[in-house]
């Protein structure tokens, strides 16, 4: 895990006193005066080996009884089936035998379908928000003001069920010191000393100080992020360029929490902890469970940070799955849902499509619908879309994507590329190939991989066309930074020479948009190509200059209407820069 970055460590004393879920603090009831996550995890492996050499049923009424050995303080367990149902609670037997699919925590978080998927790779840590026993051992799940953060552990008993317990967050402590983890300390002390800062030198110069990567508030998976209370982004050091500015208040995290919408609400009434989950990029982007602090700096923003809780703890997640894919798997994926619609018809499939926990999201494979008229039928990860008409939403480079899906959808099934940030890489605006098929005369099914994720079928690496074309693009760079701008533009208009004899001929653009070299279209040299209109509404010269200025990147570009280009660019310097491209059409046939 990081150092700490944080000259302000909060005392544990001082973090009692802001502990709170939803916003709201809770009074504290006398317990015990410290317990470590090691006390918690051989707890849960001692219950789990006993269950295993009894019989379900004696170990289920072991957990339930309140006067038996399994309850211990403030431990106890609970268990569950992996189908959901509760199966034993020694402070909510009137609960035994219900399914809990869709309980949430106060903030939404739907902890149990999380606890689920980590149970069902063997276990590991959770935290949820939850409320603790009364005078007489009694819980309360309605008493919405008294939920609690918990640090929890869950472990698989076999395939059939699995057991967990938690430490009140307020509880836990490190082994080493007899303190709260340095992590969280750390994460308390990072916000706080920011809210500072800014009383100290400005709102203006700490938004410029969380957008550094480098600056005094981000220090590795440590860092600060800030919004308005609206759920506008106004600094990130890690999410994409051009993403500042961008509302990101219905973002609707893994396991039924709106993060930022939720923390915008704690801030609002004072700032503390809260739970939510969010795809971790270091994992492929795979969902985990992650403890969120936030504090108000002022009435117009909020300061916020997190740990995800391999940070806490520093397991391995066997949870933690790649998410390569095929374009094979993409249509499978369409094609099974299309048989499903025709099996159970079209309002149950669209309930199934538009379920984030059900059996048509994969990772980050799951299914948008739409009609041909643009309006969305179905979407799991952005519902508030359900019933818009989208017919004239456009990328965040122009490009009027459900209009071309609609088209490529009404010619029975097809391929469609477009831009769209990528949640598992920290919202990097990145290229994403659609694929679409018609499931009725009025409505069709989509779904997509994102470049990044997609891998050559054979090998199952980058696609080759992919890296060609980075790589001829690079190499045209370092020539033209060793040989100069003269010799470079020579030899980027020469139609035999090196720079396209490779099948990515390199065009070369002023920063204002005027063209300097194409070996394709030598008369056009000289060329102001700045408003320049691709099919689909990409002013694709003026978005080069844009991406290049951000330092180069992926660019979708129609520039002679004969189909989709995915083009890369790169900077040269302050004053040009160049690129290539391929047809779409070509990244499909080497996909399949």
């Amino acid at each position: 895990m990081n150092g700490s970055a944080v000259l302000f460590i909060t005392t544990t004393a001082v973090l009692l006193l802001t502990l709170c879920c939803a916003g709201c603090t809770t009074e504290e009831t006398p317990r015990s005066t410290g317990t470590t996550g090691d006390d918690l995890e051989a707890y849960v492996h001692d219950a789990a080996a006993y269950a295993r050499n009894v019989e379900k049923d004696e170990a289920l009424a072991a957990f339930s009884d309140k006067n038996e050995e399994f309850v211990r303080d403030t431990l106890y367990l609970y268990a569950y089936d992996f189908n959901n149902t509760l199966l034993a609670h020694p402070y909510q037997p009137e609960k035994v035998g219900t399914d809990r699919t869709n309980w949430t925590t106060p903030n939404g978080l739907r902890f149990v379908q999380a606890a689920n998927d980590i149970a069902g790779h063997g276990g590991g840590y959770v935290v949820y928000l939850y409320p603790p026993p009364d005078e007489e051992r009694e819980i309360d799940e309605a008493m919405k003001n008294l939920y609690e953060v918990k640090l929890g552990y869950i472990e698989k008993v076999d395939e059939t069920w699995w057991i967990g317990s938690g430490i009140y967050l307020s509880d836990y402590i490190d082994g080493a010191t007899g303190e709260l983890p340095a992590e969280i300390t750390d994460m308390t002390g990072l916000t706080r000393s920011a809210v500072a800062y800014a009383h100290t030198n400005g709102t203006a110069a700490l938004l410029s100080e969380i957008d550094k990567q480098d600056g005094r508030f981000t220090d590795g998976n440590l860092y600060l992020y800030a919004y308005n209370y609206e759920g506008t982004l106004l600094a990130h050091p890690y999410l994409a360029p051009g993403m500042v500015g961008t509302d990101l208040s219905e973002y609707m995290g893994p396991y039924g929490v709106m993060p930022v919408k939720k923390g915008a609400e704690i801030a609002r009434n004072g700032g503390g902890f809260y739970v939510f989950g969010w795809e971790n990029p270091e994992k492929g982007g795979a969902p985990e469970l992650k403890l969120g602090y936030v504090l108000p700096v002022n009435r117009n923003c909020w300061v916020g940070s997190g740990l995800y809780l391999s940070d806490i703890f520093g397991e391995d997640d066997d949870a933690a799955v790649s998410e390569k894919r095929t374009l094979n798997d993409v249509v499978a994926f369409v094609a099974g849902a299309c048989e499903h619609a025709d099996a159970v018809g079209k309002e149950q499939a669209l309930k199934d499509f538009g379920d984030r926990d059900g059996a048509f999201v994969d990772g980050n494979l799951y299914l948008y619908v739409e009609d041909f008229n643009g309006t969305t039928l179905a979407h799991p990860i952005h519902p508030q879309k359900v019933g818009v008409s989208r017919m004239n939403a456009t990328d965040p480079q122009g490009l009027f994507l459900v209009k071309g899906l609609c088209e490529t959808a009404a010619t029975g099934e097809g391929f469609f590329m477009f831009m769209y940030q990528d949640p598992g890489d920290n919202f990097t605006l990145t290229p994403k190939l659609g694929y679409v098929k018609k499931a009725g005369d009025d409505w069709w099914i989509g779904s997509g991989v994102y470049l990044a994720d997609l891998v050559d079928p054979a090998t199952g690496r980058t696609l080759p066309i992919l890296a060609d074309l980075t790589g001829a693009v690079e190499e045209a760079r370092e020539y033209a930074l060793q040989e100069g701008k003269d010799a470079a533009l020579a030899a980027f208009r020469d139609p035999t020479g090196k720079f396209v004899a490779g099948g990515h001929p390199v065009y070369a653009f002023t920063r204002d948009g005027v063209l300097l070299a194409d070996s394709t279209r030598p008369e056009a040299g000289d060329t102001d190509c700045s408003n320049a209109v691709g099919e689909y509404g990409v002013r694709y010269v003026a978005e080069g200059a844009a991406m290049a200025e951000r330092g180069g990147g992926y660019l979708i570009s129609t520039p002679e209407g004969g189909g989709q280009r995915l083009d890369y660019v790169l900077p040269v310097d302050g004053e040009w820069w160049i690129g290539a491209g391929v047809p779409v059409a070509a990244v499909v046939d080497e996909s399949l």
